[in-house]
């Protein structure tokens, strides 16, 4: 039995699932035929595999049970080096997927209590512990204490492994996530190509952790350098890649048509982008339910494209429909929730409803200032939001010092949305006008805007033309 659970363990490691099947069902076969005492111990390890081929087919339920039936036949066979290893894979690796902290951190309880116990010096596993417990605070919103507990078990990994080995990925693409979530564009880079060049070195360019790989490191392209060629780029390849590995309805696949959207939001493409987040959504709600966060974040980006393609009842019902779900996996002070709530601020603002508008956005920037500091670039946008609710009620003075602040904070970044950029821009000239002062940069911020809305393609002609009609008036 444990021959077969090796070999497929092999197949596993390579991304070969196919391979592995059989071996984990001749194993369980044999496995019906061994003694009580020792079936337990055995059955749970098969089980382990079970769990392990039923999540690599996107199955995070049936996955869920069979990993929980290892651990009670692990417990009844007092199987204890087996226990870390069952909790640790339900806490990284579904936790990952499903992004519910409560239950990470439950999870994660587990294993460190297990670890505790078998007291084992230099267990690599308490890598894999600093891993999980860093996806927990990057989940929860908590992303310098995650940056500092991924840097100190990457140094632990690296002194275990070496500083190639390909265990390391993980860990290396955790933390480009959050030095990118940070807008610390440099390291975060570096990290996605280091764990790029490593995975290649090691596995090849088919195996599945490279798609993972060019996933992130193509959204890391867009969002922090505002390469967007090169990260769709990226992106694409990932997406084959997991089609032909895992099918096209597969988790992995939603979450590379999610980068995609983001990619056709920066180059002003709303139609195609909202194509692709609607497929995103419809395989989270199939694949993990209506009520998992990662649902919640795809109804997020259709809110967010639908309102740009002026859309604003369609958009509020997306935003509306997304809030509960990240309000009772996040809890209300999360980062994510913060942002849903300035972007709902804005359909309310379009929809004429400014007093709710600027409630949400009061809202958001408080929830954004105490989850990300007051100087992250996240903050630009209930700041532009409260501005133009300022406008909307013809008081252009109140408007400037949020849209002076939103517009620090958006061009101190590595790379901007140049469509919020635009629209900061476009809002501070008109609010600059309005109050007759300083008409020279005024004019320089709608000329500006002006010029970012030209390259953003057809869907923005309503605004350059606007803006082309205030620049020719005196």
């Amino acid at each position: 039995v444990r021959g077969r659970l090796a070999r497929a363990n092999a197949f596993l490691v390579t991304g070969d699932v196919a391979a592995a099947e059989p071996l984990v069902r001749e194993a369980g076969a044999l496995a019906t035929g061994l003694g009580a005492e020792l079936g337990d111990a055995v059955q749970a390890e098969v089980a382990r595999y079970q769990g392990w081929l039923t999540l690599a087919h996107g199955d995070l339920a049936a996955a869920v049970k069979q990993l929980g039936q290892a651990i009670d036949l692990a417990v009844a066979a007092h199987h204890d080096e087996l226990l870390p290893d069952l909790w640790l894979t339900l806490a990284i690796k579904i936790g990952q997927r499903e992004q519910r902290p409560a239950e990470i951190a439950t999870w994660l309880g587990q294993a460190e209590a297990w670890l505790h116990r078998l007291g084992h010096p230099s267990d690599p596993r308490e890598v894999e512990l600093e891993l999980a417990r860093a996806q927990l605070q990057r989940t929860s919103g908590e992303l310098r204490p995650a940056l500092a507990t991924l840097s100190h078990a990457i140094e632990r990994g690296e002194a275990l492994w070496g500083k190639d080995d390909p265990r390391l990925l993980a860990l290396l693409r955790d933390r480009a996530l959050v030095h990118g979530q940070l807008g610390e564009a440099k390291p975060a880079i570096a990290d996605g190509e280091r764990a790029l060049a490593i995975g290649t070195a090691a596995w090849g360019p088919a195996y599945p952790g490279i798609a993972a790989t060019r996933r992130i490191l193509g959204l890391l392209y867009i969002e922090q350098l505002g390469d967007v060629a090169r990260g769709e780029q990226e992106i694409a390849r990932a997406l084959a890649a997991y089609r032909d590995q895992l099918g096209a309805d597969s988790i992995e696949v939603a979450n590379c048509e999610q980068a995609l959207s983001q990619a056709g939001q920066y180059r002003g493409d709303y139609a195609a982008a909202l194509d692709h987040a609607e497929r995103a959504e419809a395989i989270f709600r199939s694949r993990l339910g209506a009520d998992s966060p990662r649902r919640g974040e795809a109804l997020m980006g259709i809110g967010a494209l639908r309102f740009m393609r002026k859309d604003f009842a369609g958009s509020l019902a997306a935003d509306e429909a997304a809030y509960p779900v990240l309000r009772a996996a996040l809890g209300t002070a999360h980062a994510t929730v913060g942002l849903l709530l300035s972007n709902t601020g804005e359909t309310l603002l379009a929809l004429g409803r400014a007093d709710a508008a600027e409630a949400d956005f009061t809202r958001a920037l408080d929830v954004l200032e105490k989850a990300l500091g007051p100087g992250h670039e996240d903050l630009a946008l209930p700041l532009k939001g409260i501005g133009l609710a300022e406008l909307g009620r013809n008081r252009p003075a109140a408007a400037l010092p949020p849209l002076e602040r939103a517009l620090a904070l958006r061009t101190g970044a590595s790379a901007s949305d140049p469509q919020e950029l635009a629209e900061i821009r476009w809002a501070l000239a008109r609010a600059l006008r309005a109050t007759g002062r300083d008409p020279a940069r005024a004019r320089q911020l709608a000329e500006a805007a002006l010029t970012a809305y030209r390259g953003l393609g057809s869907e923005s002609a309503d605004r350059v033309a606007a803006i082309t009609a205030w620049l020719a008036r005196p």
